[in-house]
């Protein structure tokens, strides 16, 4: 049994959600490894902001070892320093990995796991998540961090890495434009979901159930969306022109915390036809989709968009460049004008030429079966899926 360390330190480690942090490890865990995750004190607390919890270790629901490093409070305002942890080369030390997994890699600690794994002649794999629309670029303070700290850093690494993963094919771009790493040390690994909670077998029971508890008919056409809701994920237009269609069976069900602007435009169209039900625990969210008929995720990407494909339900996403791999054979739509009027008139259209939904039902089915965690996880280390 090979032993993998997780190393979360410039990536949230945030202990139950559903993210790539926690689901990559559970999965390594399943394939008979032995997992430890190594991360900061730095975490997300119950109102959702950014906060700080005790250095220590225990284990987690999976059956983990969590080390939480105590932070070394250097140059705070500077994001590759905030993570800055103790102790990083003397934990792995002990810890004996045969195999090292860094999420992310723009932080100073990366450099001295890059020399731990290099040293001891230990596979290190990497993966990022940063791309041009969630890292800032701009500024002066950037700029030199770019040059400075970021670029020669991430070359540093990637001559040490077997590989650095993009975990969206624009991340990939991000990897070789931003940080000048060469192409062959870059690759697209997919997010996706735990296929364990996902209840494939038992999905009508799960429609049948889900739609009783919320109040939808078996006979509704039930689009579905949520996460982080701000206004950049346009949720609130989505929410628009399902008001303004016109059938009775058309409803829309919204999850998630909405911040203060989402929730005056939601509290403004509300109708018979929404339902916004707030937050939900981030299991429950895969029977959410298989009792739904569409997913329709119109603004920035998360992490529930391979979630919803890989519930094998139709979607339509914003097409973002680089953001292509959620279409795998026509199992979604990618609406380039985001609008009240033309998300009306996609979802009037597919529910005009309903054939049309049929092939993008039954493609979906197929496509589901590249975003399984089991799978994922082999690639993610080198192995054969």
């Amino acid at each position: 049994m090979k032993k993998i360390v997780h190393i979360m330190i410039s990536a949230f480690y945030i202990e139950g959600a559903g993210y790539q942090e926690n689901l990559l490890p559970r999965a390594h865990k399943r394939m008979g490894m032995d997992v430890t995750i190594i991360t900061s004190q730095y975490c997300f607390n119950s109102k959702n902001k950014v906060g700080s919890r005790p250095a220590g270790t225990y284990i987690n629901n999976d059956g983990i070892k969590v080390i939480v490093l105590e932070d070394n409070k250097r140059l705070p305002f500077i994001s590759p320093f905030q993570n800055k942890c103790k102790n990083v080369k003397k934990t792995l030390v002990e810890e004996v990995p045969d195999l090292i997994f860094m999420h992310n890699i723009e932080y100073v600690d990366s450099r001295e796991v890059a020399q731990y794994a290099s040293k001891m002649k230990i596979p290190l794999f990497c993966d990022n998540h940063s791309d041009f629309y969630n890292t800032p670029s701009k500024g002066i303070l950037n700029l030199l961090l770019k040059h400075v700290l970021r670029i020669p850093l991430a070359k540093y690494i990637s001559k040490r890495a077997r590989i650095i993963w993009g975990t969206t094919p624009w991340r990939v771009q991000y990897l070789q434009q931003y940080y000048k790493i060469p192409a062959s040390k870059t690759d697209f690994l997919v997010m996706g979901a735990d296929e364990s909670l996902i209840h494939w077998d038992q999905r009508l029971k799960i429609r049948n159930d889900i739609r009783k508890k919320y109040g939808f008919q078996e006979e509704d056409f039930l689009i579905i969306t949520g996460g982080k809701i701000n206004k950049e994920k346009n949720i609130h237009i989505l929410a628009r022109a399902v008001s303004k269609i016109n059938r009775s069976n058309v409803k829309l069900l919204i999850f998630g915390d909405a911040d203060e602007y989402v929730k005056k435009e939601l509290d403004s169209c509300s109708n018979d036809h929404i339902k916004s039900i707030g937050w939900i625990n981030s299991n429950a969210v895969y029977d959410l989709f298989l009792a739904s008929d569409l997913g329709f995720f119109p603004g920035t990407h998360s992490v529930l968009w391979e979630q919803v494909v890989a519930c094998g339900l139709p979607a339509v996403f914003k097409y973002w460049d680089g953001m292509k791999h959620v279409d795998v054979n026509g199992n979604a739509i990618l609406l380039k004008d985001i609008s009240v009027e033309s998300i009306e008139y996609t979802i009037v259209n597919i529910l005009t030429d309903y054939s049309k939904y049929i092939q993008m039902r039954d493609n979906a089915i197929t496509a589901r079966n590249g975003f399984m965690y089991g799978t994922i996880a082999r690639r993610s280390i080198g192995l054969q899926a």
